[in-house]
């Protein structure tokens, strides 16, 4: 299971860091458009154009940010505790499927099997945390079996 965690926090990284460099690129275009429009003719067109350019940039430097801390948190998960309870950093297989505690980005695909990456903000996150092998959470209605935790 630590090797399956390994490949796991792997491929979050893989997916962060491209996000990251997506976002990086997109910075840097929105950027030039923005220093190409301030070359252009003044005037209300003007003005507008390098308004919605700032207000792009933003949006892209707080996504960025984001993934910044998302790297930052995944760099600090905890995975080698034996905690019996679900925590940060912990792979839990159960009645419904495998979760990886830690950041949030969905369902990835290992070796042919999926995996769901889920933070405790999310609400299955919150029902699972703290919880120990052989509890039950019921999650839309479903009733949902705490089989292992690693």
């Amino acid at each position: 299971m630590k090797l399956l965690k390994k490949k796991i926090i792997s491929k979050i990284n893989q997916h962060i860091e491209h996000k990251i460099s997506t976002l990086d690129k997109e910075i840097k275009q929105a950027i030039e458009s923005r220093d190409e429009s301030t070359k252009s003719s003044a005037g209300d067109k003007h003005e507008t154009s390098r308004a919605l350019i700032q207000i792009e940039l933003e949006k892209l430097s707080n996504q960025l940010k984001k993934a910044l801390r998302e790297k930052n948190e995944l760099n600090n998960l905890i995975t080698s505790s034996d905690s019996k309870q679900v925590s940060k950093g912990s792979l839990v297989k159960a009645s419904n499927g495998i979760y990886f505690i830690g950041i949030a980005i969905g369902k990835i695909e290992l070796d042919n099997q999926h995996y769901f990456c889920i933070s405790t903000a999310s609400p299955i996150g919150k029902l699972l945390y703290n919880k120990t092998v052989g509890e039950n959470i019921v999650f839309k209605a479903e009733k949902i079996k705490i089989l292992e935790i690693h």
